[in-house]
């Protein structure tokens, strides 16, 4: 039976889309009205988009999220640990950890053992699959690090690092702010329509 699918017309939402996705795309890197946080926050954007595939090429378990990640990588170090002593060193809640043990638990990652000198406390093991997902993990994300950082000198990474913990350190310092707290923030507004964008790029023909 032959194919009856029309092809997408000129003016349809995927082609439009499509068109204005690569507007921004090639402008990106010459935009002036660029700040600071804008790049972190696209490159922060853009590299989850290939996060997912790097991890899916090495390791066909999905919906890895980044608390089970610092799980495997804490007890990947210190094993054996009550879920009090793991909230401490990976710094997420108790809820999230709690959340994020019984999915594991249930994928065989690790085992919850009831500790017997106290009955009210639970040990953390990881399994052998755990360890080898932890591996395979780290290796996925070295090679984002390396998309990342692509011709960047080992100068300039030990100059990196320090600025983004401080960026980092003054984020966190934000969020518990008081004086932010009843302050109601605004959707944010488009800076361009598809329309102005799509009638730059002819302009420039």
């Amino acid at each position: 039976m032959p194919n009856s699918k029309k092809p997408p017309s000129e003016n349809s939402k995927a082609v439009l889309n499509q068109k204005l996705y690569g507007v921004f795309e090639n402008s990106l890197l010459e935009r002036s009205d660029f700040t600071i946080s804008s790049y972190i926050n696209d490159i922060s954007k853009r590299l989850k988009t290939i996060t997912p595939k790097k991890i899916e090429s090495r390791n066909p378990a999905t919906g890895v999220s980044q608390c089970i990640r610092a799980i495997l990588t804490s007890l990947s170090q210190h094993n054996d640990v009550t879920e009090l002593a793991l909230c401490h060193d990976i710094k997420y809640s108790a809820a999230t950890v709690s959340v994020s043990l019984k999915k594991m638990a249930y994928d065989e990652l690790l085992t919850l053992t009831v500790d017997p000198a106290d009955k009210r406390c639970t040990i953390i093991s990881i399994t052998p699959k755990g360890l080898e997902t932890q591996k395979y993990l780290e290796e996925s994300y070295q090679a984002l690090d390396e998309i990342l950082l692509n011709g960047i000198t080992e100068k300039e990474k030990k100059l990196m690092l320090p600025l983004l913990k401080k960026m980092l350190k003054n984020v966190l310092e934000a969020q518990i702010d008081p004086s932010l707290k009843d302050i109601k923030v605004p959707p944010r507004l488009k800076a361009q329509t598809t329309k102005s964008l799509l009638n730059s790029k002819d302009a420039k023909r």
